[in-house]
């Protein structure tokens, strides 16, 4: 590993530029049982329909130092080899980027077509924990905002109404190569998708729509009060 670390108190914020003639790195025997994994290590499950991609995330390599401590480092996608099962359905690029190709091939023994291909990885030779089994489906969706689905056009992700009442901050931001809606203040907000005037976005018609689902991440403890 190598670190360099610089103030710019005197350069007024300006970084240095710099230039290194050799560096080795060596191989010290003192770390052991590497365990890398994908997707948090889980076995995960979904479905997309044909053409569209899912980049794959929690990307972790963990290793048993000589004090007997395990220490878990994000392992950028560039280190993994990544398989997929059935090519007809899915492939996955350097990047982890699984792309649904097709709706699969009919097994000539059972008449079946296998519309499923399971992501796998390794690094350095070594099978890491964690899978996605992808299945190639044709899904009528009407996506909000989706890495897997083609996303329909929003009035805002945050109205900032209501002065004086609404606290809420933020909206649709990037972080570590994902779209995320990263909300702080919390008290309500609304993602607007009526076609607001002026906004040049059509409204949504979801009349034929059956169900409906929210993904939503927490980043600190949830009371009981929370959830009233």
């Amino acid at each position: 590993m190598f670190l360099f670390s610089a103030g710019t108190e005197i350069t007024n914020g300006v970084g240095y530029t710099f230039w290194l003639d050799e560096m080795r790195f060596e191989k010290l025997g003192t770390l052991g049982q590497p365990r890398p994994a994908i997707l948090g290590g889980q076995d995960q499950t979904g479905q997309a329909n044909v053409g569209t991609s899912v980049p794959l995330i929690g990307l972790t390599q963990t290793f048993n130092l000589a004090n007997g401590q395990d220490v878990t480092v994000t392992a950028t996608p560039s280190y993994f080899d990544f398989v997929t099962s059935n090519p007809f359905v899915a492939s996955v690029n350097d990047l982890g980027v699984v792309t649904v190709d097709g709706p699969g091939e009919i097994d000539p023994d059972t008449g079946i077509v296998d519309n499923t291909a399971v992501i796998t990885a390794s690094l350095g030779g070594i099978e890491a924990l964690g899978s996605l089994t992808i299945a190639a489906a044709d899904i009528d969706v009407i996506s909000i905002f989706s890495d897997v689905f083609a996303n329909v056009p929003v009035d805002n992700y945050n109205g900032f109404y209501f002065d004086g009442f609404q606290t809420t901050l933020g909206g649709a931001i990037e972080e570590d190569g994902n779209n995320i809606i990263d909300y702080t203040l919390l008290n309500f907000v609304a993602i607007e998708f009526y076609g607001r005037e002026g906004s040049g976005v059509q409204p949504v018609d979801a009349t034929e729509m059956t169900d409906m689902h929210i993904d939503i991440r927490v980043n600190e403890n949830v009371d009981p009060s929370d959830t009233q």
